[in-house]
């Protein structure tokens, strides 16, 4: 790869990576030569279990400006906090890197994880895509505290993937969704799938709030979250309220 200059997309998931920090180490050597790789993907490699792998990778990533598109699902992040206070350095320096998957990787584990990556998205700025799916943030509402405060802020992400995060189990996790999106103008398409909404009537009443308020989401993913056919109805109709954008597609299954 120091010489290849035609690999747009480079696929390194399922080989036990992080087991031997040198082969983050290598591939960072490459990585910071070369400038063709515009898809990297790393997932299901354990990076996180070695504090190591992330520096390497956030070595490669300081310097590299080909990658745009990022997955790293299921690596262990949120096992050390280090882990993601890395990675938002990463975010707060690289203007290249649009679509970024941390899905899968405990982030619940330490609300200090979601902490660092606020802190870096408040001033990221090149950041289209960003999914957080599958890291249970509603076990804690400092998740979601801190992903509002860093969305008030945040002008560039347009796809906020937060689908099987169990934040129906907390109204004020819905409470601080509305918050960040009465502020944020940037958010298009709003994924919050198998998140037990439907269980607790007050996430149904915000839903609505948010739904007649928010001028910018285009498409809302509700699939999965034991919401009953009238309240549906209900949903859609408050879409409908919202006089300035009408057009909401809202995905129940």
């Amino acid at each position: 790869m120091l010489i290849n200059n035609s690999i747009k997309h480079l696929n390194l998931s399922y080989n036990g990576l992080g087991e031997n920090e040198n082969n983050i180490s290598h591939l960072k050597e490459a990585l910071q030569t070369n400038y063709s790789i515009k898809f990297l993907q790393l997932n299901f490699n354990q990076i996180g279990n070695n504090e190591k792998n992330i520096i390497h990778l956030k070595e490669a990533l300081l310097l590299n400006s080909s990658i745009s598109k990022l997955s790293l699902i299921h690596n262990n992040l949120g096992l050390n906090i280090n882990n993601m206070l890395h990675l938002s350095e990463v975010l707060k320096t690289n203007k290249f890197i649009e679509n970024l998957n941390l899905g899968f990787n405990n982030l619940r584990e330490n609300a200090d994880n979601m902490f660092y990556l606020k802190e870096a998205l408040k001033i990221n700025n090149s950041l289209i895509n960003l999914n957080l799916s599958y890291n249970e943030l509603g076990k804690s509402d400092k998740n979601m505290l801190y992903l509002k405060e860093a969305l008030e802020i945040n002008k560039s992400i347009t796809y906020l993937l937060l689908g099987c995060n169990n934040l129906g189990k907390n109204e004020n996790n819905f409470l601080y969704l509305k918050e960040a999106l009465q502020k944020n103008n940037s958010i298009q398409y709003l994924d919050l799938k198998n998140n037990k909404i439907g269980i607790n009537q007050i996430n149904i009443f915000i839903l609505k709030e948010i739904l007649q308020t928010n001028i910018k989401i285009q498409v809302l993913k509700l699939t999965d979250n034991d919401i009953v056919d009238n309240v549906q109805k209900e949903l859609s109709q408050a879409s409908l309220s919202n006089d300035i954008y009408n057009q909401i597609k809202i995905e129940f299954a």
